[in-house]
């Protein structure tokens, strides 16, 4: 999906490494998997200016979901992932990025 937009997908191989670049840098959102949002949504809340936390779910039945939901979490079901939602979310999370200064 990435290929055809002008968005920019970047990986870090862990959380600390992506907590040390987003030290550094400002990034309007973050990816993480389903199972992996709480780590990285505590670990990103202690930013300054925190990006958005998308997790990626291929079972949006688990009760999981609705605590991410209600942490300002967002989570997109993979199975059901379409470039126009995807980047309609990153769009709104680039606005809140720099309407903070970022």
């Amino acid at each position: 999906m990435f290929a055809r937009s002008h968005w920019k997908l970047e990986r870090e191989p862990s959380l600390p490494a992506a907590l040390e670049r987003l030290s550094r840098e400002r990034f309007p959102a973050v990816f993480c998997g389903a199972s992996e949002w709480k780590r990285v949504f505590d670990a990103v809340s202690r930013l300054d200016h925190p990006p958005m936390v998308i997790a990626l779910s291929d079972d949006r039945a688990d009760e999981d979901w609705l605590q991410a939901v209600t942490s300002h979490v967002y989570v997109l079901d993979t199975k059901r992932l379409a470039p126009p939602e995807l980047f309609s979310l990153l769009s709104h999370a680039w606005r809140v990025c720099t309407q903070t200064g970022l």
